[in-house]
């Protein structure tokens, strides 16, 4: 009966992908394409740039010359005005498709975790199964695309580290440091917050593919269960046609979580805080070559180990009275 229960629960499920599926592929081929229309706008925007402090350049080295040449400058000048206007124009194209994405994100981040937890409550009704664990390890990888931005910290950390409070005499201003280091405190915590859910959904996907070609090794698919749109390498995740793949086990090149999790890490390095078992050293020119999964999940180990010493310190010097 438990068999049957479970049976029922993946026809249920896998009509409502079929049902859902269209709008679904609908908003990412949506979000492909905005995307390639912002990166088309921002190289426009940096060109601009760049021709506008040439023309800078030109002017101000005309200008200084013995006999300087007015109509070359009045031409310049005119020049750089029609330069300005476009990069004006470009700017604002870019940020409003940059606004348009996040909200597609958002959108799609929503969907794909629909998704996974309708994925795993069918795990949870019923014997797992390889095609599953395959359709959970690709729909959280797509939705880890449309993740929302990982911020930096609005304060250096190692200015923050030099504050002593035992120092200072003024009660307003030792009241002022304290407030100062407390909302520090508080975006850590925060930051690592988010860190530790992110490394522990990388862990769900690392340990996930493990399953999953355990599955393979040992067991056969059962016929006639599984869709055949539902085709991938493990034979459990849908084809994707949209470009939207972190992918596993490679991620695609640049891919700007890592970029921004290696900038983190950056900002964190600071000689006060002694880290002599961290070994993420890797410069930004490799960090644009494409990582596996267990490469990021040491990434963000790395981060939280940081994030968790900075706030030890915070802590620390808060108590200090």
């Amino acid at each position: 009966m438990k068999r049957y229960y479970y049976k029922i629960a993946v026809l249920f499920f896998f009509n409502f992908v079929y049902l859902n599926s269209q709008s679904l592929t609908e908003l990412e081929i949506k979000y492909e394409r905005l995307e390639k229309e912002y990166l088309k706008e921002n190289a426009a925007v940096d060109s601009l740039g760049t021709l506008i402090l040439r023309r800078a350049a030109l002017i101000d080295s005309e200008k200084k010359k013995s006999n300087p040449d007015e109509d070359k400058i009045i031409e310049l000048m005119s020049g750089s005005a029609t330069l300005s206007n476009n990069l004006e124009r470009h700017t604002k194209r870019a940020n409003k498709l940059e606004e348009n994405i996040e909200q597609i994100k958002q959108q799609l981040y929503k969907n794909y975790s629909v998704i996974i937890d309708s994925l795993k409550v069918l795990i949870s009704s019923g014997k797992e199964n390889a095609n599953i664990n395959s359709m959970i390890f690709f729909y959280t990888e797509k939705r880890l695309l449309v993740s929302p931005k990982i911020p930096m910290l609005s304060f250096n950390p190692q200015k923050v580290l030099k504050i002593d409070l035992k120092k200072l005499k003024e009660p307003g201003e030792k009241t002022l440091f304290r407030e100062y280091l407390n909302n520090a405190l508080s975006e850590v915590n925060t930051l690592l917050a988010s860190v530790e859910s992110e490394s522990k959904e990388i862990g769900q996907i690392v340990d996930l593919e493990k399953k999953t070609k355990r599955f393979l090794e040992d067991t056969e698919f059962e016929s006639g269960m599984i869709p055949r749109s539902i085709s991938r390498e493990t034979g459990g995740a849908p084809e994707d046609n949209t470009g939207l793949d972190f992918l596993g086990p490679e991620s695609r090149s640049n891919d700007s979580n890592v970029k921004a999790y290696n900038s983190l890490l950056n900002q964190l390095n600071t000689g006060n805080i002694q880290t002599p078992d961290l070994s993420w050293n890797r410069p930004m020119n490799e960090m644009e070559k494409s990582i596996d999964m267990k490469e990021y999940q040491k990434l963000l180990k790395e981060v939280k180990l940081r994030l968790q010493e900075l706030k030890l310190v915070l802590a620390n010097k808060i108590d200090i009275q």
